[in-house]
């Protein structure tokens, strides 16, 4: 469990690691592991909130490494009730089945990925959204909880609750909008050697693949407004085998 605890620290402190991503093989935000904001300083930490003794739920290792945000959102029951009551994060979700929908009958993976990603406006509409709720008892537990104690978002560590979510929020946003533009739209990692995508995206053998996938989703109830896009995401690095992030799970044995 030391080993498991040492690992995990080295890999999540870094908050979400979506932001600026550049989708290495071990993780699309294991990239992020950077001395200047992945760990705090020794007064940072007394006061960030973290618990050392804080157990990681990696139910899915490849999501919950890159997106832990979306999979709290996803687990914890009462935020997940507040989140689909919010009206205009409802409508969101409403659009984006459209869109998994639409893009089923593009002709370019361009076409898809314009879709399915979040734009500007709606990153800065659902941040607008959880400031609000991040007042809430539900957020504030789910701050207290799991934001700060986790580590995963320590750089925000100084920052009041509703922003950090805002900003764990907006790390998570562009995270799977890299993920599009890397194994969608063939965008070059950060180390493309070893990380690019596996296909030719232009190829319809790739934009076949592509589409499978996108039939392959299915919710078990109605989704939140960032599910239909983390589950196509998720499908991509699939499609290209960047699964290293929960590949070797359980870490601890080897």
């Amino acid at each position: 469990m030391k080993l498991r605890k040492l690992i995990l620290s080295l890999v999540l402190f870094t908050n979400a690691f979506a932001h600026n991503a550049a989708l290495t093989s071990s993780s699309v935000q294991t990239s992020q592991l950077r001395t200047n904001v992945g760990f705090a300083q020794p007064s940072a930490r007394n006061t960030s909130g973290f618990d050392p003794a804080y157990r990681l739920s990696l139910l899915k290792p490849v999501q919950d490494k890159n997106f832990y945000l979306l999979s709290l959102f996803q687990r914890n029951q009462q935020a997940r009730k507040l989140l689909s009551r919010n009206k205009a994060l409802r409508q969101l979700a409403k659009d984006k089945m459209l869109a998994l929908k639409k893009a089923s009958s593009c002709d370019n993976i361009g076409c898809i990925d314009e879709l399915i990603r979040f734009n500007g406006p709606t990153v800065d509409t659902v941040a607008a959204e959880l400031q609000r709720l991040a007042n809430t008892p539900q957020f504030k537990r789910l701050a207290s909880n799991d934001l700060r104690p986790s580590g995963v978002f320590i750089k925000y560590y100084d920052q009041p609750d509703d922003q950090m979510l805002v900003a764990a929020w907006k790390d998570a946003a562009a995270g799977l909008n890299r993920v599009l533009g890397v194994y969608g739209l063939g965008k070059d990692p950060r180390y493309k050697d070893i990380d690019k995508v596996s296909f030719d995206v232009s190829s319809e053998a790739y934009r076949n693949l592509v589409k499978v996938k996108l039939a392959e989703i299915r919710f078990s109830r109605a989704p939140l407004f960032f599910e239909p896009t983390l589950s196509f995401a998720l499908g991509l690095l699939e499609i290209n085998r960047r699964d290293e992030a929960g590949r070797y799970e359980p870490l601890e044995l080897g």
